[in-house]
């Protein structure tokens, strides 16, 4: 009698000061060859999720069901998804999908998730590395941060995280997934080549930009966030932030699942936003448009770096 042993194979790569050890491959993720400690051991698999959802949901959706610990989301065509305790993602994915599909709502919906089940304190931003500190920009989806992150990579900055920017209780922001999403059209823009692009999903015209060597793997303390909004009629301008309008700045930046804003409703980051506000300088930058001359822009901004020393 031959038995046939199926060996599943499993990748080691490191996000959000998490280890995380993965049956789907996560090709731009930084690699961890490393013992990892049970707190920050994070496990991707393959497996069943039940199609009704989770038993006495506290919060439900069209696509998705969750409790304090448990989430349960079914993207149709794709796959369900069941993120736990802040330390598991089991996929079950729809017969004959691709494995591009399972990476981009993994490392976009299920991560955010799971950082929320463990308590992270998460901003929608990105994050650069200046003289051995962060500087933060923020900014709701869809007004030009990944351009901005991605024009800052192109000019040889290096990049700590872009669209979740979490951060620790001493105000450290943790390195991130190394990649940038970005059209196309804006990728060619930049000056990207076509070899350093992977595109995201079938069908969808957007490419992921791979940080590489200038992926920074080490936490790092934050010390200036600017807060990006643009107006249609008037030209750059860096105007500094009170401390009063810091922390409501913060408060607005809370990073928040499109979809799933209930996820937060329950949690409270004013300490956090307290904090992080007493240790850092903050800069509102207004600009024309969300895809502003680029050059011009990041021009501007390391001259104000100069002027306030940064």
């Amino acid at each position: 009698m031959h038995i046939q042993v199926i060996l599943t194979v499993i990748y080691n790569y490191s996000a959000f000061n998490m280890v995380i050890q993965s049956e789907l491959s996560l090709p731009w993720l930084p690699v961890f060859d490393s013992a990892a400690d049970k707190d920050s051991l994070v496990t991707i698999s393959f497996g069943t999720v039940s199609e009704s959802g989770i038993s006495d949901p506290v919060q439900t959706g069209l696509y998705f069901q969750a409790t304090k610990q448990a989430f349960w989301l079914s993207i149709p065509s794709i796959a369900r998804f069941l993120i736990t305790h802040g330390n598991k993602i089991i996929i079950d994915p729809i017969k004959d999908v691709d494995e591009d599909s399972l990476r981009a709502f993994v490392l976009e919906s299920c991560v955010g998730i799971l950082l929320l089940q463990r308590n992270m304190f998460l901003l929608n931003g990105g994050v650069i590395q200046r003289r051995n500190s962060g500087i933060a920009f923020l900014s709701a989806p869809g007004t030009g941060l990944s351009t901005l992150m991605a024009a800052l990579l192109k000019r040889g900055y290096s990049f700590l995280t872009d669209k979740i920017c979490a951060i620790d209780k001493s105000g450290y922001v943790l390195p991130g997934t190394g990649c940038i999403e970005l059209w196309r059209h804006v990728a060619n823009a930049i000056g990207f080549k076509p070899e350093a692009l992977m595109q995201i999903r079938p069908a969808i015209n957007k490419w992921r930009v791979l940080a590489g060597t200038q992926h920074c793997n080490e936490p790092i303390a934050i010390k200036a966030i600017y807060v990006l909004n643009f107006h249609p009629q008037q030209a750059i301008q860096f105007v500094q932030v009170n401390d009063a309008q810091k922390i409501n700045y913060l408060q607005h930046s809370l990073y928040k699942l499109r979809h799933f804003p209930q996820l937060i409703q329950e949690k409270n980051y004013l300490p956090q936003c307290i904090s992080l506000s007493q240790q850092i300088e903050m800069i509102c930058l207004t600009r024309q448009a969300v895809e502003y001359p680029l050059d011009q822009l990041i021009n501007s901004i390391e001259q104000d770096w100069i002027t306030r020393e940064l």
